[in-house]
C-alpha cells in the first residue's frame, strides 16, 4: 500500500527557499545553539526538549520524494493522514509537514507486514535497485539483514550526527562493531518510547496491602527486586472461589514469559559484550545464575501470574485484578485511560542498591531504522532522518508523554517524572535487537515456558549455534 503525504509549500516560503539556492554551506551542528525563545508548551520533564536549537543545512529538493519501507504495525511512526483534533495525531502530521516544507519534498511511505520487509529490501537491493531510501521495520526481524550486505553504514552518512541528544547513549556500543552501524532506533521512530518497558501499580490496592513511598523508594535509590518480590509474592486471592488459581483471580504481579529477559538489562547485564576480537557471549556468568534462580522461584510464587506466548498483562491489571503489572508505555493508551483505580508508573527494580542506575528496554516489536546500499544521495536521507529525529525529540515523543502516558489518574507530577527517568534509561542491546532468534537473548523466556531451572545445560546446548551466528553477524559488519 503505497500513501504520499503530498504536502504544497506556502509560496513565499518557496520562493524564499530558491532564492537561497541549491545548497548553502553547511552549518557546524556539532553544537546546537540553545535559545529560550521556543514556542510555548507544556511546562515539565519535557521543557528542555523544546530549548534545543539547530541550524540545519538549507536545501531545497524541489518535490523529490524521501521513500520509505516501514511495518504496517506501527504505520504512525512514519505517516498519519491527516489532522484529526487528537493531539498525538496532529504533532506527527505537523512534523512532516514541517519537513515537507523546510525542503520541499513528499514523503511516501510503502507499508508492509513486519517479517516481509527483511525479503523485500533484500531483494531489490540485490537487483540493484534505488527504491526505498529508508526501511522502518520490527527490532527483531530486521536483525537478519545485518548479514546480507544490503544495509548502508550509517557512520558513512556524513549529515547523520550521533553525538545528537536524541540518539540514545547506548546506540554507539549496541548497535555498531568497529565502526559500522546498519540498523539503529530512531527518535523519528515513536515505537521506540511506546514499547519502553516499565512497572505499572494499582495505588488503591497498594494502599490496601499497606504500601506506601514507591516513589520515594526509586528516588532514594532503593527500589530493588527483592522489594518487590516482598510486596508481592504471597498477594493472591481467589476472586472467584473456584480453588483453582486462574488468569481471573487478584495477584501481586502480572507478567509473561517473555518478561524473564527484562530483567537482565534492568540488572545491568546484556547477552554479548562486543570486543576487539569479536563479540562474546555474557549470558552464563556467577551474577546471572544467582539473579535469574530468584527470578524463575520468584515466577512460581502464588503472587505472581504469567503466561506464554505473546500478548499484554495489563489487562487484568486495567480490571483490578493486579497489584502490579510488567508492560510498555502503549499499554497506557490501549488499556489504562479508563481504569476506574488510580495507577502509578514506575521503573523495572534494580538488582540490589549498590546498583548505581535504572536500567530498562524497548521490547522488540519497536522499529529501527537503516538505509539501503543502492540509496544514490545518503546524505539527502541522512538529512530527513536528522530532521524527523529533530522534531520528534522536541515535540513528539513530548507530546506523547504528556498525552497518551497523562491519563485520567496519572497526571501527577511523580508519574511524569518516573516515565522521564524511564525513558532516560533505555538501554539497547547489540545482544538482544541482532539476535534473530540465533543467539541467548530469547533463552529465559524458553526456560520460564517450559519451567526449565538448569541455566547451564541451556547455555551448553546453544553456545555453539549462537557462535556460528555471532561469528556470521561479525564477518558481515567487518566485510561492509
Amino acid at each position: 500500500m503505497k500513501r504520499t503525504i503530498c504536502m504544497i509549500l506556502l509560496c513565499a516560503l518557496l520562493a524564499s527557499l530558491t532564492a537561497c539556492g541549491e545548497a548553502s554551506t553547511p552549518v557546524d551542528t556539532t553544537s546546537p545553539t540553545t535559545t529560550d525563545t521556543q514556542p510555548a508548551g507544556e511546562e515539565g520533564a519535557f521543557a528542555y526538549r523544546e530549548k534545543l536549537e539547530i541550524e540545519f543545512p538549507d536545501k531545497n529538493y524541489e518535490g523529490r520524494e524521501f521513500r520509505v519501507l516501514a511495518q504496517d504495525a506501527y504505520e504512525r511512526d512514519i505517516y498519519v493522514e491527516s489532522e484529526t483534533g487528537e493531539v498525538l495525531n496532529d504533532t506527527i502530521y505537523a512534523r512532516n509537514q514541517w519537513l515537507t516544507e523546510q525542503y520541499n519534498v513528499k514523503i511516501t511511505a510503502v507499508f508492509e507486514a513486519c517479517d516481509k520487509i527483511p525479503n523485500t529490501i533484500t531483494n531489490s537491493v540485490l537487483a540493484g535497485e534505488d527504491a526505498y531510501d529508508m526501511i522502518s521495520n520490527h527490532a527483531i526481524f530486521s536483525g537478519s539483514l545485518a548479514i546480507q550486505n544490503v544495509l548502508m553504514n550509517m557512520f558513512d552518512v556524513e549529515t547523520i550526527d550521533f553525538s545528537y541528544p536524541w540518539w540514545s547513549e547506548s546506540i554507539l556500543d549496541s548497535f555498531s562493531y568497529k565502526n559500522t552501524a546498519l540498523l539503529a532506533p530512531a527518535e523519528l521512530c515513536l515505537s521506540v518510547s511506546e514499547a519502553t518497558q516499565c512497572l505499572f501499580f494499582n495505588a488503591d490496592k497498594a494502599a490496601d496491602y499497606q504500601i506506601t513511598g514507591l516513589y520515594d523508594e526509586v528516588r532514594g535509590g532503593t527500589w530493588t527486586i527483592d522489594k518487590l518480590i516482598s510486596y508481592t509474592k504471597d498477594v493472591y486471592v481467589d476472586l472467584d472461589g473456584s480453588t483453582t488459581a486462574d488468569d481471573t483471580d487478584f495477584y501481586g504481579l502480572g507478567s509473561k514469559g517473555g518478561h524473564a529477559m527484562f530483567y537482565w538489562y534492568a540488572f545491568g547485564e546484556k547477552f554479548v559484550e562486543i570486543t576487539d576480537e569479536g563479540i562474546e557471549p555474557v549470558l552464563y556468568n556467577e551474577k546471572v545464575v544467582s539473579f535469574f534462580d530468584k527470578i524463575l522461584s520468584y515466577y512460581n510464587e502464588p503472587g505472581v501470574h504469567w503466561f506464554k506466548g505473546s500478548g499484554s498483562a495489563v489487562p487484568q491489571f486495567a480490571d483490578g485484578n493486579r497489584l502490579f503489572a510488567i508492560g510498555g508505555f502503549d499499554d497506557v493508551e490501549k488499556y489504562l485511560r479508563d481504569m476506574e483505580s488510580e495507577f502509578g508508573i514506575l521503573p523495572l527494580p534494580k538488582l540490589d542498591e549498590a546498583q548505581e542506575a535504572y536500567h530498562t528496554m524497548a521490547g522488540g516489536a519497536h522499529s529501527v531504522i537503516g538505509i539501503p546500499k543502492t540509496v544514490s544521495d545518503p546524505e539527502f536521507v541522512g538529512l530527513m532522518i536528522e530532521n524527523l529525529n529533530y522534531y520528534s525529540y522536541k515535540y513528539v515523543t513530548p507530546t506523547y508523554c504528556n498525552t497518551a502516558l497523562k491519563s485520567k489518574y496519572a497526571r501527577d507530577d511523580d508519574s511524569m517524572e518516573m516515565i522521564d527517568l524511564i525513558l532516560s534509561s533505555v538501554v539497547f542491546d547489540f545482544g538482544y535487537l541482532l539476535d534473530n532468534w540465533k543467539g541467548f537473548a530469547f533463552i529465559p523466556q524458553n526456560m520460564v515456558e517450559s519451567g526449565s531451572s538448569d541455566l547451564a545445560s541451556n547455555y551448553a546446548s546453544r553456545i555453539t549455534s549462537a557462535q556460528e551466528w555471532w561469528n556470521s553477524v561479525v564477518e558481515a559488519f567487518e566485510n561492509d
